[in-house]
């Protein structure tokens, strides 16, 4: 009984790999801002049941990482969103102005041509979500401050409702990002630029449903 579970553990994956090749095959034809959430979703499925399986066809629950540089396709938007405005507003000014740097020259290498006004309309169009990441980073750094240690309990569960408060406050800068400068032009952007140096590790499963997908990716939201 035990065999004939697993030959048909086996038999499913098979057929679900079988399927997954053909979708790569079909989304391997755009480019990685092209895909749609399905795709997209489909896509990271396939990885992450290619990176478990293992030769005798049986599949390990263990960590799927993924490399932007690699596999950018793999990359929700609201993921490349989130670590752009990380990266860029930093409140370290040598560190933001490296970043900063260095994406204008990942743009022109790959023929984007950013404003002259770029950050400041990102700044913005996104100051609401900015804002939180600021009060944000500011909880944190001032969490572990010995003259707050009575505090941290409050601090804390202030810090998780602010960061559960940022989902729908990401999800409107990202819109908002793109009605300013265009939704392809911007997605590309994030494909292209910030994606090479971004990683990803997944633990457990994910859902295969795209708006399940980028509500988990998020992490806890209210």
């Amino acid at each position: 009984m035990t065999h004939q579970k697993t030959s048909f553990v086996s038999v499913s994956l098979g057929f679900f790999l079988i399927l997954a090749s053909n979708t790569s095959a079909e989304t391997a034809q755009k480019a990685a801002w092209q895909l749609t959430p399905e795709e997209r979703a489909a896509a990271r499925q396939a990885e992450i049941a290619r990176q478990r399986t293992i030769p005798d066809g049986r599949v390990a629950d263990r960590p799927v990482r993924i490399s932007g540089a690699d596999r950018p396709e793999l990359f929700l938007p609201i993921e490349l969103f989130r670590r752009l405005m990380l990266i860029t507003f930093s409140s370290n000014s040598a560190d933001r102005d490296f970043v900063r740097r260095r994406i204008l020259e990942r743009a022109a290498a790959g023929g984007i041509a950013l404003p002259g006004d770029f950050w400041l309309r990102l700044e913005s169009v996104s100051s609401d979500y900015l804002a939180s990441n600021r009060r944000v980073e500011q909880i944190s750094r001032n969490i572990h401050s010995p003259s707050v240690e009575r505090e941290r309990t409050t601090s804390l569960k202030t810090l998780r409702l602010l960061k559960a408060s940022q989902c729908e406050l990401r999800e409107t800068a990202l819109g908002n990002a793109r009605t300013e400068f265009g939704t392809p032009w911007f997605d590309r952007f994030l494909y292209e630029t910030v994606a090479p140096t971004t990683h990803l590790i997944i633990n457990g499963h994910e859902p295969a449903d795209p708006a399940v997908l980028m509500r988990d990716a998020q992490g806890e939201c209210l």
